[in-house]
């Protein structure tokens, strides 16, 4: 239920600030119900979406990197929309249900999307392979592991994986349901301001 009310609130919000403000809030929300936060594919998510959207220039050239044009708008819309889908993501880990089904074929597909993103942010490798700079010098082989571990698991179904197995809450049940509260009133509040400030 409380997923239902933050969608819109999230996915129509027109503030780059604010929306980094909303993941933020989902993030600390899916830490309170014990869920696993981790930094590099995050990282990766945001640089990738945000490049791909970079390669179609679209307003005032901010600066260049060689001859390459990095524009106003297209970096503005890149970052809200990789923000929009990790937040998603961690917004599923804390809502959704194995019993959910999104419907038509749109909702195959983005559930689809957000199970291989959820299987690379658990994907777990070896421990002499662990680490920042080790992921960040062998990103070919990572990858590879990524992908291996994706097709090995191809077969679960992806509102059970979303549902997943939470870690123990880090908070007694009554705090996590104030959060949840607190949560969607800052959403609709930050969504209202900046409707009005679009105004």
């Amino acid at each position: 239920m409380a997923g239902v009310l933050l969608i819109p609130a999230f996915v129509f919000q027109q503030s780059l600030l604010f929306r980094i403000i909303q993941v933020v809030l989902l993030i600390v929300y899916s830490l309170l119900l014990g869920r696993r936060f981790r930094f590099l594919p995050n990282i990766a998510l945001l640089l990738g979406v945000t490049v791909a959207n970079l390669l179609t220039p679209v307003g005032e050239v901010l600066f260049r990197i060689g001859t390459f044009p990095v524009t106003s708008v297209a970096l503005v819309q890149g970052l809200m929309r990789a923000l929009l889908f990790i937040g998603l993501v961690y917004l599923s880990r804390s809502s959704i249900s194995a019993s959910l089904a999104l419907p038509g074929k749109g909702g195959a597909l983005v559930a689809r999307t957000l199970y291989y993103f959820e299987k690379i942010i658990n994907f777990d490798p070896p421990a002499k392979e662990k680490g920042f700079w080790y992921a960040l010098t062998h990103l070919g082989k990572r990858l590879d592991q990524i992908l291996l571990f994706c097709f090995q698991e191809a077969d679960e179904s992806p509102a059970d994986t979303l549902a997943g197995k939470r870690g123990e809450a880090v908070v007694p049940l009554i705090g996590i349901r104030i959060y949840i509260v607190v949560l969607i009133l800052l959403f609709w509040t930050l969504f209202v301001i900046s409707q009005v400030i679009k105004a």
